[in-house]
């Protein structure tokens, strides 16, 4: 893995970053390598070292509201447009139900960041840290698998009553 030794925007450079990082994880031995939260999250845009788990928890909240704004236009298509209801004509019942699922899992970390950034200290910023790192890699292989179909839907002639609606 490549590490970046570039200037941040911000003017931090990524060392900077990385080492005030590495400082609070001999502190908090839970947390996860820099380098893999980086890859993850780009941790390494936090802009103020001084708060860097509260940063780093805006972060990966910053990704997954991101992910839960796709999902919730994918269940909820009528609302959302003309893609959402097109992509959602892909996914069979048992595949949304899949996708509710996942949704759930990624809506309790949306708001425990919220009721984070309400009460804020390093040792409940590391316990959520730490628990969306333990369950990242499966949420991640579900949700490229649907990002797929997701992309691949716009290869496809899709033909529904729903999308033909659409138009009026």
């Amino acid at each position: 893995m490549a590490i970046n030794s570039k200037k941040a925007d911000n003017g931090q450079s990524y060392e900077v970053v990385k080492s005030r990082y590495e400082e609070l994880r001999a502190k908090h031995k839970r947390l996860p390598a820099f380098e893999i939260l980086d890859v993850e999250f780009e941790i390494s845009r936090v802009e103020y070292e001084r708060f860097l788990l509260r940063n780093v928890r805006s972060m990966i909240s910053e990704k997954l509201s991101f992910i839960a704004h796709a999902l919730n236009e994918l269940l909820h298509p009528s609302e959302a447009g003309y893609i959402a209801l097109r992509e959602s004509a892909s996914f069979s019942d048992n595949e949304k139900a899949q996708i509710l699922e996942l949704f759930n899992k990624i809506m309790h970390y949306d708001r425990w960041a919220l009721e984070l950034a309400i009460q804020d200290s390093d040792e409940l910023n590391v316990i959520f840290i730490e628990d969306v790192m333990k369950k990242w890699p499966a949420i991640k292989a579900s949700l490229l698998h649907h990002v797929k179909k997701m992309k691949e839907s716009w290869t496809k002639n899709i033909v529904s009553k729903d999308t033909t609606e659409y138009f009026g």
